[in-house]
């Protein structure tokens, strides 16, 4: 690493630090999700065979596919809510879908998203929990209406993971629409990405920043 960026970098974090324990959350659910799955740092039984993988695939570079840490922890999201399908979009290296089968070895993946709320065949009431992802870094431009899409398809149980890319972070106008959503219950923004909870509907949060 240069020097500038490692100053740039120790910067960013003594920045971020006092957005790393959570002050401020008073949701048990919430605090919960923050230090035992979103921030937790050990390592599970999958992590070592996926992560050659995850090196290997990167290495190539055809196309961007989420970063390790982030396929982290969409492993430890599919574990704690013991997601039965999943829908990606703009995940074409099939990496993030490698880590989601890790953790719930039965759960059903998609290529791009479900239909329009109305015409989705398994309403949000009966069925089991679904992640959706959608990698934003493989599009030229922002793909507001994919999000909004996931969002609409968004149940109680759910959970919409989105990342972003350096060079194309939302404007507030953006993540104010998204996390005031009548399907999101709270939200987490991690700087890298945003992560989408489905209404619980017994707690409201807009937005956590999180220093991932």
């Amino acid at each position: 690493m240069q020097p500038a960026s490692f100053l740039k970098d120790i910067g960013r974090r003594l920045k971020r630090y006092r957005k790393t324990h959570g002050y401020g959350i008073h949701s048990p659910r919430l605090f919960y999700l923050l230090k035992e799955v979103i921030l937790q740092r050990g390592t599970y039984y999958a992590y070592a065979p996926l992560a050659e993988k995850h090196r290997a695939t990167a290495r190539k570079g055809r196309a961007r596919c989420l970063k390790r840490k982030e396929c982290e922890l969409l492993f430890r999201l599919a574990n704690d809510l013991k997601a039965e399908e999943a829908w990606l979009e703009g995940c074409p290296t099939g990496l993030e879908s490698l880590y989601l089968q890790a953790a719930r070895s039965r759960i059903r993946l998609h290529t791009g998203l479900p239909p329009r709320a109305e015409e989705d065949p398994a309403p949000a009431a009966g069925r089991g929990a679904r992640i959706y992802v959608v990698n934003t870094r493989n599009a030229q431009v922002l793909p507001e209406q994919a999000i909004l899409r996931a969002l609409d398809s968004l149940g109680p149980a759910d959970a919409l993971y989105v990342a972003f890319a350096s060079s194309r972070r939302p404007a507030g106008r953006q993540l104010k629409t998204w996390t005031a959503h009548p399907h999101v219950g709270y939200a987490f923004g991690l700087y890298i990405g945003l992560i989408l909870m489905g209404e619980q509907g017994h707690f409201r949060q807009h937005l956590v920043r999180i220093n991932f």
